[in-house]
């Protein structure tokens, strides 16, 4: 068990208080040179206890009022002697902190202030859990993907959706993630979540928040980013302080990870055709046309590796590429607006565009049977290469199949293209460079597909990220290729206790490092630590269902850890709910493990006799 000491720096030294935080240490400030006061507090001291760092004084007007000031909250990490330690101090909002009241102590004594105690209590159980988050973090990192194993119940989704969010945030945002995320109309909560605020309006440098009372106000961007680098939200704001910066800032953290993040569950009929790459079918008129697309994975694949690629570029290129694409558009709208007047827009000799889609220029001649289609994305391509004759299209490096074999129609295009985009443009260099961004794709309950058909090639891409592999369907460009990027991350999850789904054969095993996600009732006292009463009862039931899963009522083949129902069954807001939990959540699924043989029959008894005390 964990035990709190309240401990002082040497009494209203701030000098030595920054000393020890930024050595790691502390010692006693009277045991070192002979006094023994302290001895017996200092050697009940254990490695994992926790030190509260602290001196007490008076301010105001005749010094009036008392408070007690915060300055670090640590773990020990390492006993040195009796009287020194070592110490991971840990990240805490806004140090100094003040505290009303003021409190003498000795040296280092038990910690007994109440509202301290609770915001330390809050410190370390949030500083437990991301040091757990960041372990399961650095597994994915080091190995691109990961499934996390576990009994039903034990939030292996959730914890998914937690590891996604943060590894795909990004530590420092840009004005245009500001734009991208925040839009009129968004109501968002301040940044102590004590009221709201409604964007009303927003320009290139600031963004109008209306309160309440109707008052306007006006965050400039730039504190905004500044605001979300420091965590400025984290900062246990003083009463009245409520920065609307932090309040922008604090919605942009929780919510910019998600824009980077995708979840799709297995079933077993989920095929290759739904996940990588497929044909798609569409009526146009009274034909049908087929039109091979990537599906959930390879598009996502496919916006990352843009990402991936983009990072690698300059700011000018950049700079050059976002204006070809805006040009592109534009010229787009330019040729639909001219078939007002001609429905046919002359291209080459005949051939003419005959309309534009959301991502091509469609063309045809009068005795084509069919039209065809010029990429945006290729033309763009092009368009970047400043070429100016049509045999230097075969020069280009990676540019796609379908161009090579329609180069004089691309060519005719781009002269078209320069003719409506004639007026010269001067990039500057001015650091707009991409920043590689992290991905993450979740596959809920994975082993419920038939996962070598699912995945084909791409469990040599899983291994070998960055290499092209040839897919069995070619896109409209002639392309067959597939690439997993490096900055592509794979979370599954996967249900321990199901036995009647897929097997996960040894080549796919290999390729992904599973974590055991199991029950554990902290997480109760955590969620319902607020009712005590109520988290009694919830930590009583769990071990009533716990005691079904041991030696002589549990199947020979089963592990308890594999099938053992998780804390997630037991988190309930209210007593009544509690009851409905067990009543049609808890039994049936025992009832279940009994009729699948998990549970042998010696347990029926004490499943029907499992109660709420």
């Amino acid at each position: 068990m964990i035990n709190y000491w309240s401990v002082g720096a040497s009494f209203g030294s701030d000098d030595m208080s920054r000393e020890f935080i930024s050595k790691g240490m502390w010692l006693d400030g009277y045991a070192d040179d002979g006094d023994e006061r302290d001895k017996d507090i200092l050697e009940q001291i254990s490695e994992g206890d926790c030190l509260v760092m602290k001196s007490s004084s008076t301010k105001g007007p005749g010094h009036s009022i008392s408070f007690t000031k915060i300055k670090g909250v640590g773990i020990i990490t390492k006993k040195v002697s009796y009287y020194s330690f070592l110490v991971n101090w840990l990240p805490v909002p806004k140090l100094p902190m003040d505290f009303d009241g003021i409190w003498y102590a000795k040296t280092i004594e038990p910690l007994r202030n109440d509202s301290i105690m609770v915001f330390v209590d809050n410190i370390v159980s949030n500083y437990e859990r991301m040091d757990k988050l960041n372990s399961f973090i650095s597994i994915l990192k080091h190995k691109k993907q990961i499934i996390l194993q576990g009994p039903p119940g034990t939030g292996k989704t959730r914890l998914a959706k937690k590891i996604a969010e943060e590894l795909s945030r990004p530590d420092e945002i840009s004005i245009f993630d500001i734009d991208q995320l925040i839009s009129v109309g968004l109501v968002i909560s301040s940044a102590t979540n004590y009221t709201q605020y409604l964007v009303d309006n927003m320009n290139e440098a600031t963004i109008q928040l209306k309160i309440s009372t109707g008052n306007i106000y006006s965050p400039n961007k730039l504190k905004i980013l500044d605001a979300y680098k420091n965590r400025l939200w984290e900062g246990g704001q003083e009463k009245g302080n409520d920065p609307y910066e932090a309040a922008i800032a604090k919605y942009i953290y929780e919510n910019i990870g998600t824009k980077r993040m995708k979840i799709v569950q297995f079933h077993p009929a989920y095929g290759y055709e739904d996940f990588v790459r497929g044909i798609t079918a569409t009526a146009k008129g009274e034909k049908i046309a087929f039109k091979t697309e990537n599906r959930t994975l390879g598009k996502f694949a496919e916006l990352a590796y843009k990402n991936y690629l983009d990072s690698k570029k300059d700011d000018i290129q950049i700079q050059k590429e976002k204006w070809l694409e805006n040009k592109v558009d534009e010229f787009a709208e330019y040729i639909e607006s001219s078939f007002t007047n001609n429905p046919k827009f002359p291209l080459k000799n005949e051939i003419y565009i005959s309309g534009v889609d959301d991502d091509a220029f469609r063309y045809k001649g009068d005795n084509w049977s069919s039209e065809s289609r010029i990429l945006f994305s290729d033309f763009v391509k092009i368009a970047s290469a400043n070429i100016s004759e049509r045999k230097d299209i075969k020069e280009l490096q990676n540019i796609s199949k379908h161009v090579l074999h329609r180069k004089t129609y691309y060519f005719s295009l781009l002269e078209k293209f320069k003719e409506f985009a004639k007026e010269p443009v001067v990039f500057n260099s001015k650091s707009d460079r991409v920043k590689e961004l992290k991905y993450v794709f979740i596959i809920d309950e994975i082993n419920r597909a038939n996962l070598p058909a699912v995945l084909g090639e791409l469990i040599y891409a899983l291994e070998y990220r960055n290499e092209k592999v040839e897919s069995l369907y070619e896109l409209e460009n002639g392309s067959n290729e597939l690439v997993l990027p490096p900055n592509l991350y794979i979370i599954g999850t996967m249900n321990t206790a199901d036995r009647s789904v897929g097997h996960i054969d040894y080549a796919i095993r290999r390729r992904f490092a599973f974590v055991d996600v199991l029950p554990s009732d902290t997480v109760i006292d955590e969620v319902i630590s607020k009712d005590p009463a109520l988290c009694k009862k919830a930590k009583d039931l769990y071990k009533d269902v716990a005691a079904l899963f041991i030696k002589d009522q549990l199947a020979s083949d089963f592990k308890a850890t594999d099938v053992q129902l998780g804390h997630s069954y037991f988190l309930a807001e209210t007593e009544d709910q509690l009851r409905l939990k067990l009543a049609y959540e808890i039994k049936p699924i025992l009832r279940e493990y009994l009729k699948d043989g998990i549970l042998l029959n010696t347990a029926a008894e004490k499943i029907e006799a499992l109660t709420i005390a």
